[in-house]
């Protein structure tokens, strides 16, 4: 066009100025919300499970077989962070939630290449009708969409962390694979959807699934 002609011919680049979207941001930007996906080396400490000591009888030997030790190791800042997001989403909702006793976390690395972490909790899940602002069920929108949520009603009291709407949805960019399954005792209906990533038109872009929503007798809920 002229006008970018005219910018060109004044020795300025149009490109140089951009507005990102949310993902975009998030995508180019990460260290602002979960830290740098660049490894780096440095100390940490870790639990080891020394299993000849765990084989042996008795509640000692199980605490024995469990060592807290100091080493260095090459991780990425934001992996760690991504999982703390799914962790304080499970913390917030014990506070928020009165039904909630556990909170449980299984690493599954069978497979290598496609290591599993699994964050899984028995309060009372999230309610999976379709809102009716958005055309989407409710856990669709909690995992998925930048800023929703249930946060936002300052009104009310809130005594956890997440406030924003970011940390779910950033751990679910990042990922591989993600995968929720939630049941909510009110609605009678357990609701599972997967996740992954595609570069889309040149952006990193969320893509769900349809999601599998099943009637359930179940007395208690869980969210994983």
């Amino acid at each position: 066009s002229e006008a970018r002609d005219a910018i060109l011919d004044a020795g300025f680049d149009p490109d140089e100025y951009q507005i990102l979207d949310d993902w975009e941001h998030l995508d180019k930007r990460p260290e602002n919300i979960i830290g740098s996906v660049v490894p780096e080396v440095h100390e940490e400490h870790l639990v080891e499970w020394n299993p000849s000591e765990g084989d042996k009888k008795g509640a000692k030997a199980s605490r024995d077989a469990i060592h807290v030790v100091v080493k260095e190791v090459e991780i990425a800042p934001a992996l760690p962070q991504i999982f703390g997001e799914i962790m304080q989403n499970g913390i917030d909702h014990s506070i928020q939630d009165g039904t909630m006793t556990n909170l449980k976390v299984t690493i599954d690395n069978e497979d290598p290449m496609n290591p599993k972490i699994i964050v899984w909790n028995d309060g009372e899940g999230i309610p999976c009708y379709v809102h009716p602002k958005t055309n989407l069920h409710v856990p669709t929108m909690v995992f998925s969409k930048q800023k929703a949520g249930s946060n936002f009603h300052d009104d009310k009291k809130r005594m956890g962390i997440g406030k924003n709407g970011y940390g779910a949805k950033a751990t679910n960019f990042f990922s591989k694979t993600f995968t929720v399954k939630t049941f909510n005792t009110k609605m009678g209906k357990q609701f599972t959807q997967n996740f992954h990533t595609e570069i889309v038109e040149g952006k990193r872009r969320i893509i769900a699934s349809k999601p599998k929503i099943t009637a359930s007798k179940r007395k208690s809920g869980f969210t994983e």
